[in-house]
């Protein structure tokens, strides 16, 4: 259910109004309809019923971290704990009331994490490595832990590419 409803909601905040020729204050007018439509469908359509609550707003919120960011590389677990704090029990009101704000919130963190991101990789491609140590490099992320800050970050970064470039 939960998942069902995360791509109907990023796939509503990634159109651009100019996708279906539309004016910018007619796509502020559809995407909101369109979140409330699939809240309501959810609840009332589904096959499960299940009432948009706070339970379903953390997975919710959960599930977009995970699509977003699914080998846990550019968000940090201080993101992830501050959007919790502000977000886990709230995007299921959200949704309702047809709010996206969140959602582009955590978005626009996510895109200025990855274009930090990229900077840092470009300075890290002009340095030497030394490929002569014993460390290992775990590709696939996607059970792993975020990173706890930005320099455990950029050590699993500086990893990812040693081992790329090896």
């Amino acid at each position: 259910v939960l998942r069902c409803l995360a791509v109907p909601l990023v796939a509503s905040i990634l159109l651009t109004p100019t996708a279906f020729g539309a004016s910018e204050q007619d796509f502020k007018k559809i995407v909101p309809k369109v979140s409330q439509t699939v809240g309501e469908l959810l609840e009332k359509a589904h096959y499960g019923r299940r009432r948009l609550d706070d339970s379903v707003s953390r997975q919710l919120l959960k599930n977009y971290l995970e699509r977003l960011d699914y080998n846990h590389l550019f968000f940090t677990q201080k993101d992830v704990d501050g959007f919790s704090a502000k977000y886990a029990t709230t995007l299921d009101d959200d949704v309702m009331a047809g709010n996206l704000d969140p959602a582009l919130k955590i978005f626009e963190v996510y895109r200025k994490r990855v274009e930090d991101r990229v900077a840092k990789v470009k300075g890290l491609l002009g340095q030497k490595f030394d490929f002569t140590g014993t460390r290992t490099v775990e590709f696939n992320r996607q059970k792993s832990p975020w990173p706890k800050d930005a320099a455990e970050a950029d050590q699993i970064w500086r990893d990812r590419i040693e081992g790329e470039l090896l």
